[in-house]
């Protein structure tokens, strides 16, 4: 039985900020995965002072060793997720929500928290389709985060059989 919760989500302050929730409601460790990277140096700085080589060697085996943890809900930027093998790693031990919000709603997101427009505005369906794909729960997400936690809560607890 998969021991960790993966929010997919194309917007990555807001699956941040929900995935806290979850993780709460669950008693989960909560992680960031992007936060592990950036502690680990495997960032930007790596690539333009040892190459992309290396450094999708070092991605890759922190996603590795991040896939082994249990009993944790894991969320990571959209960008990284998506890149290599990464998602598959992951999914081996881990249940995949995508947190699917409408494009309109996406947007109304980005703005409301004055977030540059990103470029999943502009490749919303190819990611969307992506997400949808390799999530094993689609939460259509509404304006109401008490209802969205509702919902999320009420799907993982079916995907479980409880």
């Amino acid at each position: 039985m998969k021991t960790n919760i993966l929010i997919l989500c194309l917007n990555n302050k807001y699956a941040k900020q929900i995935s806290k929730d979850i993780a709460n409601m669950f008693d989960l460790f909560y992680l960031d995965i992007n936060d592990i990277l950036e502690y680990n140096l495997i960032n930007k700085k790596m690539i333009d002072s040892a190459g992309k080589e290396y450094f999708d060697k070092e991605l890759t085996k922190a996603i590795k060793s991040i896939s082994q943890y249990e009993n944790t809900l894991l969320c990571g930027k959209f960008e990284t997720l998506s890149q290599g093998e990464n998602l598959q790693i992951l999914k081996s031990n881990s249940v995949v929500i995508y947190l699917n919000l409408h494009k309109t709603n996406l947007e109304r997101y980005i703005k409301s928290k004055r977030n540059e427009i990103s470029h999943t505005l502009i490749a919303f369906d190819e990611e969307d389709q992506f997400c949808k794909d390799n999530a094993d729960i689609v939460v259509n997400l509404s304006n109401d985060e008490n209802d969205n936690l509702h919902m999320i809560k009420t799907q993982i607890l079916n995907y479980y059989g409880e």
